[in-house]
């Protein structure tokens, strides 16, 4: 008895030491996300994707099709439109996918697997840097006027455009090396890979640091303080306008005992004074615009940011599903709303993208 006793003693060790060795295969029909769940995340991703491509891509066309829409600020937005409809249509299709297939199962591929991973980083550091592109080129035109003349032109602007596009390449590059495919414990699947990283998650603290201190710390602190020199400057200027209309206007009123050449002078400053004001309100028009997308920007980023930094230094990373579904979902409604943000605070996009679809309904109607 004894010795059967032992025998049997061994061979669950055996078992156990086998069962570590070689893990418990899963059925792959176990392994899906919650229905409810699956539902929520495809249409929160669908849509947004739907909406957002269409809008980005409009305002591209809009853009460069368009007279008098090419402008250096518009050249920044068209370049912020492209990147956000690069992320869109390299992120949203693995993501729906992936709701709809067992628990961290890959269909694209390893070249997809690289590929996709390095268009979204691309996609979000070209976005964050055409932000801050146009940033800067608001303020050199607002708060040294003189310097824009030679600094803020279109040319320089496309070529601005280029160097942030370069750049995002070059600094994304890695990620074609530092992402792969590595297989799962499907019985029924045997071919299941995920796309995972190829070395041990801690070694990336540095990338995901550096990332959040050059694509959103740095960018948020230069917001700060640009817009808030330029909304000073903007406030001299009205301040200084309305002082020019109450001179003017008081001088109209005793003209009678001013000198004709005086009251010349008085005609040529009122007009100057209102083509002054329209200026002045046509910068406030799209000084808030780029502020509000500025600001969403830095919101609707702000929780995946901080998760992905939390889970490389965790030693456990945490990972909450419907948290990260709030949290992608406010991404794509970030890459989405800028359209809309033109549409509803800036006249000029307004107008132009009126005339696009009268243009499009009569190509539509035959009219």
């Amino acid at each position: 008895m004894r010795q059967e006793s032992q025998t049997n003693e061994t061979l669950q060790n055996m078992l156990e030491n086998l069962s570590s060795i070689f893990p418990t295969m899963r059925n792959s029909s176990e392994a899906y996300l919650p229905a409810e769940f699956r539902w929520t995340a495809t249409l929160a991703y669908s849509t947004t994707a739907l909406v957002g491509v269409f809008g980005n891509l409009l305002v591209i066309g809009v853009v460069l099709s368009m007279k008098g829409m090419i402008s250096p600020t518009n050249c920044y937005l068209v370049s912020l439109a492209a990147a956000d409809c690069l992320c869109f249509l390299s992120s949203t299709p693995t993501e729906i996918v992936w709701m709809h297939v067992p628990e961290d199962v890959y269909i694209f591929g390893e070249i997809g697997c690289r590929l996709l991973t390095f268009l979204s980083f691309l996609a979000i550091n070209a976005s964050s840097l055409s932000i801050a592109a146009f940033t800067l080129e608001r303020y050199i035109g607002i708060c040294h006027p003189m310097k824009a003349q030679f600094i803020c032109t279109i040319k320089r602007a496309k070529m601005i455009i280029c160097f942030i596009w370069i750049f995002s390449v070059l600094y994304t590059s890695p990620w074609l090396f530092l992402t792969g495919l590595s297989p799962l414990d499907y019985e029924d699947w045997k071919d299941a890979c995920r796309c995972t990283f190829k070395m041990n998650r801690s070694n990336y603290k540095a990338i995901f640091m550096t990332d959040m201190l050059l694509f959103y710390w740095i960018p948020f602190f230069l917001y700060i303080v640009v817009y808030g020199r330029i909304v000073f400057t903007l406030y001299g200027n009205y301040r200084d306008l309305c002082c020019k209309k109450t001179s003017t206007k008081l001088k109209r009123k005793l003209g009678s005992f001013v000198e004709i050449d005086e009251m010349t002078s008085a005609n040529f400053c009122i007009v100057s004074t209102r083509r002054s004001v329209r200026s002045n309100r046509s910068r406030v028009q799209i000084v808030n615009m780029l502020i509000a997308i500025v600001f969403t920007f830095t919101i609707c980023w702000l929780p995946y940011r901080g998760l992905v930094v939390y889970n490389s230094f965790a030693s456990q990373p945490w990972i909450e599903k419907w948290y990260l579904l709030v949290a992608k979902t406010m991404i794509y409604i970030n890459c989405a709303l800028n359209p809309i943000l033109y549409h509803a605070m800036s006249a000029k996009f307004r107008g132009a993208f009126r005339q696009v679809f009268r243009q499009l309904l009569r190509m539509i109607t035959g009219k």
